[in-house]
């Protein structure tokens, strides 16, 4: 069930990290959260792939666990990082938050005619609350399909 919750949030961050990769080739910062990305991408699409091949009775390839396992490791880093990241938004006090943001809405300029420093600071918070729910179901998600994976190969060695 949470695999088919995360399908299209994984097709989604998929989408993201093949658009970001043509601006990492300028801004090499933005490289590790595109690797994040594909690997949140890749470990979902991998997960649903052991899940069909599991129901199936078919047997599982040991480089679709390793694609599996490897891609887990990096959504668990990024999970982490993500919910100490909400926890500190979310704990920030408002006048901190809004110092923080101001210089984005004066670089913005124009763009940012119609947003006000308020309506940032409840998007961004809604966003973190929806990302830390995220990886809350990913870390869940990982350790059921770990064990899970131990119990089938067990079974069908």
């Amino acid at each position: 069930m949470l695999t088919y919750l995360l399908l299209p949030i994984g097709l989604f961050f998929g989408t993201m990290a093949v658009g970001m990769l043509l601006l990492a080739f300028v801004n090499t910062q933005i490289l590790l959260p595109v690797f994040m990305l594909a690997c949140f991408a890749i470990y979902v699409y991998c997960s649903n792939r052991f899940l069909q091949k599991m129901n199936a009775a078919q047997a599982i390839s040991k480089s679709l666990r390793d694609w599996m396992r490897v891609n887990a490791y990096v959504c668990i880093f990024m999970s982490i990082l993500f919910i100490m990241n909400t926890a500190v938004i979310i704990y920030l006090p408002h006048q901190q938050l809004e110092t923080l943001l101001q210089p984005s809405i004066d670089v913005m300029g124009n763009m940012a005619n119609g947003i006000s420093i308020e309506r940032l600071i409840h998007y961004m918070k809604n966003f973190s609350i929806f990302m830390l729910i995220m990886c809350i179901l990913l870390l869940v998600h990982i350790f059921l399909n770990f064990r899970l994976q131990r119990s089938y190969t067990t079974i069908a060695e």
